[in-house]
């Protein structure tokens, strides 16, 4: 509950922000949506995606990755949607036994997720989605970029089954490696 608190007051402090600048940038026609109808007098300016420089250099290759490797690039909050991933996680266990998952951050089955002695409703949430699946599921802790690069080359496809997107900056990296991705229609 006080994460809610502290999302939706981080969310009015940015629309306050945005009401009082006169000129924004961005990158999307849901930036530019969004700035016009918070404060339609801003100067809206295109600029477009800049990735880390890691991610231009390298490419997937089928023969190389390891087969039926999912990679994920968050687990963190509800938003980023581990826990749809893990119930489609349930159902191609059935098909591809030998699936894996592999995602950055801890995990929620850890008695000391990121550190905390106790856990919100969501790490108890994404832990009882896990039971029966726990021991194919690989936690990977923080990454730098090119520990990044490395599981979306390692992986057969990338998931990213996020409930709200504009324009993600891990489906940008994977494409640019050339990597498969399954990506949720948001």
């Amino acid at each position: 509950e006080l994460q809610q608190k502290k999302f939706a007051l981080r969310g009015e402090l940015e629309i306050k922000a945005l009401q009082k600048v006169s000129h924004v940038i961005g990158r999307t026609d849901w930036d530019k949506a969004c700035t016009y109808a918070i404060n339609p007098n801003a100067a809206y300016h295109f600029c477009n995606e800049t990735l880390r420089e890691e991610f231009y250099e390298g490419r997937w290759h089928y023969d190389s990755c390891e087969k039926h490797r999912i990679f994920a690039s968050s687990c963190a909050y509800p938003i980023k949607g581990f826990h749809y991933l893990l119930e489609a996680f349930r159902q191609i266990k059935k098909e591809y036994p030998d699936a894996v998952l592999a995602v950055p951050g801890d995990s929620p089955v850890a008695s000391t997720f990121s550190g905390k002695l106790r856990r919100s409703s969501y790490q108890l949430y994404l832990a009882q989605l896990m039971e029966g699946v726990e021991d194919s599921i690989t936690f990977l802790g923080r990454l730098s970029s090119e520990e990044m690069k490395a599981q979306y080359l390692d992986a057969h496809v990338f998931a990213l089954p996020s409930t709200i997107e504009n324009s993600p900056n891990s489906l940008g990296e994977a494409m640019l490696l050339g990597v498969p991705c399954v990506a949720a229609d948001v």
